[in-house]
């Protein structure tokens, strides 16, 4: 039951609250202790309040998610966890991410608590509706990096709101398409909206968010008083790059697009996991060393 109550987290999905750093790092507090310390409950305090709704959405996924080839095995779907005890457990992880919430401030509550009704609106309404469902997803990592700013007390760049918007839509629209191409045929296993959609819409999305998110990268680092900044777009480009190669690497035998769960893509492809250390280590050089 334990492992199974683990697996119903999703604790993999956690990466994505790296996001509540990002105004740390790049407003130069990351040497204030005080500040790095909120950053970090602020972003500890996202772990259970994404995990509320992870669960809450396997719950009203469940029958569909049965039908699924792969999603069978999550463990509402698969009855290792009753209905009533996931939802027990969405309940206890929203009053643990409130009280960390709390604790943090009321400003960052506030960001806490919206990204908390957008996202159960997209588990029941957003998510069956075309473009809306990729807009909403996005809005959840714009939603955490303004998050990280308000936890410190700093503004938060409108270049870096702008990157992340964009970057975030380049990743979901991936998604989307990775999961059109590896959709299982049983009725009701797939996404609704994926019936929305087409190959070439979503080719055409991508390619124009892609471009778009590196334009805008560009700017992001030329607003920095450290010119050296833009050596840092190179990173940018080969990640990119890289991400929409593993988009393209769904083999027909096996059905799975690499790009369908963002964060197993990061953590497992070596090449785009170096670049985004090196992209990381650099900007840290630049902005605090150099």
């Amino acid at each position: 039951m334990i492992f199974n109550i683990i697996k119903l987290l999703r604790p993999r999905q956690w990466l994505k609250n790296g996001l509540l750093l990002a105004a740390l790092v790049f407003s130069g507090k990351l040497g204030e202790m005080t500040s790095a310390g909120t950053a970090l409950i602020a972003a500890a305090a996202f772990c259970p309040l994404s995990s509320s709704v992870y669960v809450l959405n396997d719950i009203l996924d469940r029958r569909a998610d049965a039908a699924h080839p792969r999603k069978k095995n999550r463990p509402v779907a698969s009855g290792r966890v009753g209905v009533g005890a996931a939802l027990a457990v969405s309940v206890a992880l929203l009053g643990i991410a409130a009280a960390a919430a709390f604790f943090v401030g009321l400003p960052f509550m506030f960001a806490c608590a919206v990204y908390y009704v957008v996202m159960v609106l997209y588990s029941l309404v957003l998510k069956h509706i075309a473009i809306l469902d990729v807009m909403t997803v996005a809005s959840g990592f714009v939603i955490r990096a303004v998050a990280g700013g308000l936890a410190i007390a700093v503004d938060v760049s409108p270049w870096l709101i702008i990157c992340t918007t964009l970057l975030s839509l380049f990743i979901v629209l991936n998604k989307r398409k990775g999961e059109m191409e590896s959709a299982p045929c049983v009725e009701g296993a797939s996404r609704r909206v994926l019936k929305r959609y087409t190959g070439p819409m979503l080719g055409s999305m991508i390619s124009a968010v892609d471009g778009a998110t590196l334009m805008a990268y560009c700017m992001y680092a030329m607003s920095f008083d450290n010119v050296l900044m833009l050596l840092t777009v190179p990173f940018v480009i080969f990640g990119l790059f890289r991400y929409q190669y593993l988009s393209h690497l769904t083999a027909p035998s096996d059905g799975i697009n690499p790009v369908e769960a963002p964060e197993t893509a990061l953590l497992t492809d070596l090449p785009l996991l170096i670049d985004v250390a090196l992209w990381g280590i650099s900007c840290a050089v630049i902005i605090y060393i150099i």
